[in-house]
Parts: C-alpha cells; sequence; structure tokens
C-alpha cells in the first residue's frame, strides 16, 4: 500500500508460462506509484498458449508526470485468450492513462473479447482505453464494453480514437468520420460481435466493487455469448468472478 519510494510499481509480473496456463477469477488492484505504475503486465513476447479470464484489474496511481498502464502485453502470439475481465484505468496527474496497451509487435492469434474496459473518472490526463503502442493485428477484438474515456482506441497507425463500425450501423459514439481501417476492422466484429460504448454505473468505484448497476448487461443483451467462455476458458468459467452461473445472453466483464 502506499506510494513506491522512488519507482515504479507493478502488481503482478508474468514473464514465462507453459502452454495452457490459466490465470482465472483474480482481482489485481495496483497502488500509487513515483514512475510507471503497471497493475498486469506481460512484458516478454510468447507463443504460448494462456487463458486470462474473469479477472478484474484496477489500474494504480502515478504522483509524477508520465504514463499509467492496467494491463500490459507485449506480441502475444500462441493463443492468448482474454475472455470476460473487467479492466479499469488508473490515474495520473499529468500524462496519459493506458487501461489496456499494445506494445510494439504482432498479436495474430491473440482473442481479446467480451471485456468492460472503463477509464478512471479521477485521473487528471487522457484516458485511452485500448491503445496500440504499434502496428498490431489480432484474431478478435469483439463485444468489448469501451466506456469513459476520452480517447476510446488509438490505432498506432491512423491514432484514430475512435471505434468505427462502418459499414455495420454505428453505435453510440462509435466513428463518424474516419473510415474503418488495419486493426479496426478486426476490432469492431459484425452484427451481434460488434463493441460497444454503453455508459457504465458500477455499484461502488470507490470501494473496488465493479459489479454493473447500468451497463451492457442491463441494455446490451447483445453483447454476450457464454458458450465463448467454456469454449476459449474451459468449463470451470462458465460462472463468473464470484462463482454464480454466467447469465446467457449477457456474458462481458468479469461480473455475469
Amino acid at each position: 500500500s502506499g506510494i513506491s519510494a522512488g519507482g515504479s510499481r507493478t502488481a503482478i509480473s508474468v514473464e514465462q508460462w507453459a502452454n495452457g496456463t490459466s490465470i482465472q477469477r483474480n482481482t489485481f488492484i495496483n497502488q500509487t506509484s513515483i514512475g510507471a505504475s503497471t497493475t498486469v503486465d506481460f512484458p516478454t513476447a510468447r507463443s504460448s498458449t494462456l487463458q486470462f479470464c474473469s479477472n478484474v484489474l484496477v489500474g494504480g496511481g502515478r504522483t509524477d508526470a508520465g504514463h499509467t498502464f492496467t494491463l500490459n502485453m507485449l506480441q502475444l502470439n500462441g493463443g492468448a485468450k482474454f475472455f470476460g475481465n473487467t479492466i479499469i484505468g488508473g490515474t495520473v496527474t499529468a500524462g496519459n492513462a493506458f487501461p489496456v496497451n499494445f506494445v510494439s509487435g504482432t498479436y495474430t492469434n491473440l482473442q481479446f473479447d467480451q471485456n468492460v474496459i472503463a477509464g478512471n473518472p479521477a485521473s487528471a490526463g487522457v484516458t485511452t482505453c485500448i491503445n496500440e503502442a504499434a502496428a498490431s493485428t489480432y484474431d478478435t477484438l469483439i463485444r468489448n464494453n469501451v466506456s469513459d474515456c476520452a480517447n476510446l482506441y488509438n490505432d498506432s497507425t491512423g491514432l484514430k480514437n475512435i471505434i468505427c463500425t462502418s459499414p455495420m450501423p454505428q453505435v453510440g459514439n462509435f466513428g463518424t468520420s474516419l473510415a474503418c481501417a488495419g486493426g479496426l476492422a478486426d476490432f469492431t466484429g459484425i452484427g451481434s460481435k460488434r463493441n460497444t460504448n454503453t455508459p457504465t454505473t458500477f455499484t461502488n468505484f470507490a470501494a473496488n466493487d465493479f459489479h454493473l448497476v447500468t451497463g451492457p448487461t442491463t441494455n446490451m443483451s447483445m453483447m454476450g455469448d457464454e458458450t465463448a467462455f467454456s469454449t476459449n476458458c474451459g468449463a470451470s468459467n462458465l460462472i463468473d468472478r464470484d462463482g454464480n452461473a454466467r447469465t446467457v445472453g449477457t456474458a462481458v466483464g468479469a461480473y455475469r
């Protein structure tokens, strides 16, 4: 707890893992640091399979100028699956907060689906919900709900601060003038697999209770696909972070 003694702070760094490694139904909360704050870091390019499902990640704060990261990844190409997580951005005094940050490299076999990603309104800097630090491609980035960020999605090649849904009907504030290109085509999904920008109200944000009072479970039933959890994260992930059975048609985020 408290402020780190003059350096960056990482809650957990996952540098090596075997095929089939499963990290499910955990809560990772970072604290304030002087220097970069990263809650969950995958700092090594890897080609091993991974299941990262139904976790809650809460970003820490940063007291000096600079960036903070909640989930930070470097080139995961082994079939990594990030399903049903709730990811909350950290706070900065001056700089950028990135709830999800894809570092340089490609992610051609990565699936990043059915997550709830939200910024922290207490942050004084700019929050970008999903950031590409360099060119990236994905297997799927679909059915995520992305909200409460100044920039929903930054594509490194075009710095698009929107999520483009063209040629599909647009949802919320997802794109009006920029054409779909690059990673956005994969990010968007089609029809019921679209990403959404539904405003979220959490049960008790200050107390780190990120059950949704309003959000994709109450008015975006097209979001979820509970069968995706058992297919991609094992049958055990048909239960949510609380151990409850996931609700048919609304399986998104850690609590369903």
